[in-house]
């Protein structure tokens, strides 16, 4: 099946949604502050894949049937795009 993409932007945005994707690529990172805790995949995008606040989950989990950005959620400050090599350089230490 080959894939067309479409040059209207709704539209490209739409296939990228509707992409398959086969679950949390990589090592993962859990922090955990008191009753808040949030799992990350650096290779995955930075791609928070779990945030919980006193025992309640607050993102949609992944599971086969989900799509690229149907789970979790991926941050965007301080920066936004791709992490090079998925290291984060904060304090004189690489996270």
């Amino acid at each position: 099946m080959a894939i067309v993409f479409d040059p209207n932007p709704y539209l490209a945005v739409r296939q990228a949604f509707d992409a398959p994707w086969p679950g949390r690529r990589g090592p993962r990172i859990d922090l955990r502050c008191g009753e808040l805790a949030a799992t990350i995949y650096p290779e995955d995008g930075c791609r928070i894949t779990s945030l919980t606040a006193y025992g309640f989950e607050l993102l949609r989990q992944w599971n086969p049937n989900r799509r690229a950005f149907q789970y979790g959620c991926f941050p965007i400050v301080p920066w936004v795009g791709r992490m090079r090599a998925g290291m984060l350089r904060f304090a004189g230490k690489d996270y």
